[in-house]
């Protein structure tokens, strides 16, 4: 019986040493993995393979230690002895001692399998970075080496992603941020503007000189940097009411504004194609610009007098091959517009901002005749927003992050109460009806709407940011929220998301860094990166 014991001892040992061994192998497995991690930057279930792993080392040792004097005490007694005390021959089980191999043989394959499931089962799914680059010198042309992200433009080309500076213009591959091509600004200029929209295969990019307004054009090949062509903008640098710098491509016409017009020019050959006067005697200019395949969609807002505050403001839409006028409409807008952009252009979605505190504060909604629709109220909440702009609250949080999904405004939402988007939702652009609403886990900082029908939400953790994937037709939700690993991965507040390719998602950090700090991964280590 004492030597059945002994060799269960032996097995069970066997046993214990191999779950040892596997979780070590699993913990240090994760380790490259996670880096060196704090709170949620870790794993989930890491710290459970961690704590088995140092738990089975310790019963592990002392199972061997106890399985040696068991094994000592039963299977290798001491020799026999005879009355004087002398050994009168070898111990009668001494030849058995070889057993105890096979039997750590057995324990260690019987136990190896099994803990290794289970340290495989025990830690969660997560993402990881796939790809980072590097902080760009956004600095002057003197030689300084700073970083502004105001300075920075960002824009999908294809399948690169461009980044501008103030005089360098580079395309890093989406799948693994290697650098495609790079095109230096030209000789004393620096870019003041780009196209909201890239096309295709082509990018709008204005050009300014040192102390000037931003009067050249030039139409950028996407998938070599090449200029296609460059042409200069009528401008009045004593006109402080021009928005020079606003450019738009709808199909194959170009479009600028300069000092008291619209220009627009052939894609190809650069070539004008026609030019629209804003009227003079209401002092007129482009509030926003922006076009779609075959129309361009402007923004006009008109004065009385230089320097009034009481403004009409009106929706206008070209033909964009003539420049023709095909509708115009009168915005609810009092006031000049602190801000204004188009959040679509197919459906016409207006995003304006009065500087009226009572004014405006919201997302307009348009039909293809100009004729207006739902209006989605920006919660006054939102970007350190207080305009109070109606009685009923306005749901909609992070404005620019808002994307238009086919008759529809999915956007990150800010409910009664609350002062943070920890909501995303849907909302009809026809009635204005919320459509559907899910709450989050945590604040939401990004949103991405896929071509698969999915909506992916980036969201800021205490210490690393998430990524979960909801339904855009129902809200439901498609994938957990999963962490990203990484000890130096950035947990931006603000940030724009585009598609890589796959599940790939490329994250654009929006954060100023801290410019007063060499060390710029203390605080946020890249300014782009990729999370697979």
């Amino acid at each position: 019986m004492g030597q059945v014991v002994a060799g269960a001892a032996v097995v069970i040992s066997g046993g214990l040493v191999a779950a040892a061994v596997r979780f070590h192998i699993e913990d240090s497995r994760l380790e490259r993995i996670e880096g060196v991690c704090t709170g949620d930057n870790c794993l989930p279930g890491s710290a459970a393979v961690d704590g088995w792993a140092h738990a089975f080392t310790v019963l592990g040792v002392i199972a061997v230690l106890i399985t040696v004097l068991v094994f000592i005490a039963v299977v290798v007694p001491p020799p026999p002895k005879g009355p004087d005390g002398k050994v009168t021959g070898p111990s009668p089980h001494r030849k058995r001692a070889w057993i105890a191999l096979p039997l750590v043989l057995a324990g260690l394959a019987a136990f190896l399998w099994p803990a290794g499931s289970w340290a495989a089962s025990l830690p969660g799914k997560a993402r990881s970075v796939a790809w980072s680059l590097p902080y760009e010198n956004t600095g002057s042309g003197d030689g300084g080496s700073t970083y502004d992200i105001r300075g920075v433009w960002t824009l999908p080309g294809g399948p690169n992603l461009v980044r501008i500076t103030p005089d360098t213009l580079t395309a890093h591959s989406l799948a693994d941020g290697r650098r495609q091509w790079q095109t230096p600004v030209p000789t004393r200029r620096t870019v003041c503007g780009t196209a909201t929209r890239a096309g295709a295969d082509l990018a709008l990019i204005g050009y300014a000189r040192h102390d000037q307004p931003c009067a050249e054009l030039a139409a950028v090949d996407l998938a070599t940097g090449r200029t296609r062509w460059q042409q200069k903008l009528r401008h009045d640098e004593y006109d402080t009411r021009a928005r020079t710098g606003s450019f738009a491509l709808a199909g194959r016409t170009a479009v600028a504004v300069e000092t008291e017009r619209l220009r627009a020019f052939d894609t190809n050959t650069g070539k004008q194609a026609w030019t629209r006067p804003f009227p003079k005697k209401r002092l007129c200019t482009a509030g926003a610009l922006d076009a779609s395949a075959d129309r361009v969609l402007l923004m006009e807002e008109c004065v009385k007098e230089y320097g009034g505050d009481a403004s009409v403001t009106r929706l206008i839409a070209l033909d964009a091959a003539t420049g023709k006028q095909l509708w115009r409409t009168t915005l609810p807008v009092e006031s000049p517009a602190l801000s204004a952009y188009f959040a679509s252009t197919a459906p016409v979605v207006l995003r304006v901002k009065e500087r009226d505190e009572r004014g405006v504060d919201a997302f307009l909604s348009y039909d293809d005749k100009g004729r207006a629709r739902a209006v989605l109220k920006v919660s006054r909440h939102a970007d350190g927003n207080r305009n109070a702009n109606s009685e009923s609250e306005g749901l909609i949080g992070l404005p620019g992050q808002a994307r238009v999904v086919g008759d529809r405004l999915v956007a990150g939402a800010i409910t009664p109460g609350e002062t943070s988007v920890r909501w995303v939702g849907a909302f009809s652009l026809a009635t204005g009806e919320r459509q559907w609403l899910k709450r989050l886990p945590d604040l939401a900082t990004a949103l991405l709407t896929g071509t698969d029908g999915r909506l992916t939400v980036l969201i800021r953790g205490d210490d690393t940011p998430y990524l979960a994937s909801y339904d855009l037709r129902t809200g439901r939700r498609t994938a957990a929220p999963l962490g990203v690993l990484g000890s130096r991965t950035p947990n931006p507040s603000s940030a724009s998301l585009h598609q890589g390719p796959g599940s790939t998602v490329v994250v654009v950090n929006e954060d100023q860094p801290n410019q007063y700090s060499s060390l710029k991964h203390l605080a946020e280590p890249v300014p782009v990166f990729a999370i697979r």
